[in-house]
């Protein structure tokens, strides 16, 4: 057991971003087995399986218990404080030597275009900055995916470099975008 304190709950104007239970399984299978998420994203495999989620789950709360990462279901804020199933993922890998985190995210593409995955990165950003004192944040994203390079650079994230054949995925390389963000260049939300 840890003493770790409870991963925190970060809410925006549309969305709830919460700590994953066993019982998301379902809801993150529904997202990531689409093949335009794991298109996108380099660790998500397809087809996606009940497996695969739950060791994902399973991961991300060992990830908080270890102090090295914390991600986030994606979640919809509906009237009366209920809340939709996770419509999507949001979260940051700690390295504590460098006092720096790397974001990532991904979205059910009914979900797209409504500014949610914005609202979900700035609530991280905000979240990683001002609640557990990162300095900088960086992301990645391949060149072919132009949505995720207007969510990052909305949150205010500012382009690094190009990493030539960096991402290997279903047998293509494929280039990828490094962005970053300084906690000194961070803009939260008026």
């Amino acid at each position: 057991m840890t003493n770790r304190p409870a991963q925190p709950r970060l809410e925006t104007p549309d969305l709830l971003l919460r700590p994953y239970v066993p019982g998301d399984a379902l809801a993150v299978v529904r997202v990531c087995s689409d093949r335009t998420v794991a298109a996108f994203t380099r660790t998500i495999p397809h087809p996606y399986s009940l497996a695969d989620a739950e060791v994902f789950i399973q991961r991300v709360t060992s990830g908080w218990e270890a102090g090295t990462g914390a991600a986030f279901a994606i979640c919809e804020r509906w009237a009366g404080g209920v809340e939709s199933d996770p419509i999507g993922s949001v979260g940051v890998m700690i390295d504590a030597i460098d006092v720096r985190g790397e974001i990532g995210y991904n979205m059910a593409p009914e979900h797209r275009g409504k500014g949610y995955a914005t609202q979900a990165v700035r609530a991280l950003c905000g979240w990683c900055f001002e609640g557990i004192g990162l300095r900088k944040l960086t992301a990645h994203y391949m060149t072919h995916n132009p949505a995720s390079a207007r969510v990052l650079e909305r949150a205010g994230f500012r382009r690094e470099g190009l990493l030539r054949g960096q991402a290997f995925k279903w047998g293509v390389a494929h280039d990828l975008v490094a962005v970053g963000l300084l906690r000194e260049e961070w803009q939260p939300a008026s």
